[in-house]
């Protein structure tokens, strides 16, 4: 699960994180705008939360279809629990924050872009990609569950050559504003990059 979790913040590629709302730039609970359109910090704590939940859950089924515990000798058990430990702090919720702001600019992005494409992703392309990429407990999450959908969106979209284009587009003219926690937004690259002040793109700073 672990590595499925990498994967998560690898690909930076996340559906629309419920971005609602609107914000002052500078505002310490706002993570990110996107042209209006605001992803707070409470809504980052809690997806970064479910996805660490998540990652430790599977990894103890894991760990207990492979030796159930009631089969486990004294040494073994004490392994088992500093093991444990050790992904408690590899999958940490903070480990995943970075992963959630980048990919709902992208989420944001991969949805104008589907429109300028004129791109629908159907459930089966949203379900193969869920599938390939291991994401189903995710999925089956009630609180992440519109994060991977959307994973699954951006990954159609943009490995569209029409779409990733149309997303480039998107990019070029759309107006983030970055806690500068996060670092900056590279729309060139669609990723953050660094650290430093509130970054903000707009198409008259081009």
């Amino acid at each position: 699960m672990r590595s499925t979790l990498v994967k998560v913040a690898a690909l930076i590629a996340a559906g629309m994180v419920v971005l609602s709302g609107c914000a002052t730039a500078g505002d310490p609970n706002v993570a990110v705008t996107v042209n209006g359109e605001v992803l707070t910090e409470t809504r980052v704590t809690e997806l970064s939360q479910a996805i660490s939940e998540v990652g430790i859950a599977s990894w103890k089924a894991q760990q207990e279809s492979t030796q159930p515990v009631a089969s486990r000798t004294p040494e073994e058990q004490a392994a088992y629990e500093t093991e444990l430990a050790k992904q408690q702090v590899d999958m940490a919720p903070g480990k995943y924050r970075v992963a959630v702001v980048g990919a709902s600019i992208q989420a944001q992005l991969a949805r104008d872009a589907a429109k300028i494409a004129n791109i629908t992703v159907t459930d089966a392309q949203r379900q193969e990609v869920i599938s390939q990429n291991g994401l189903s407990a995710l999925s089956a999450n009630p609180v992440t569950k519109d994060l991977v959908d959307g994973l699954a969106n951006v990954q159609v979209v943009f490995t569209n050559a029409s779409g990733l284009q149309a997303g480039k587009e998107a990019a070029a003219k759309a107006e983030v504003q970055l806690n500068p926690r996060y670092g900056t937004w590279d729309p060139s690259q669609l990723t953050l990059t660094g650290t430093g002040s509130l970054s903000t793109s707009t198409t008259a700073q081009r």
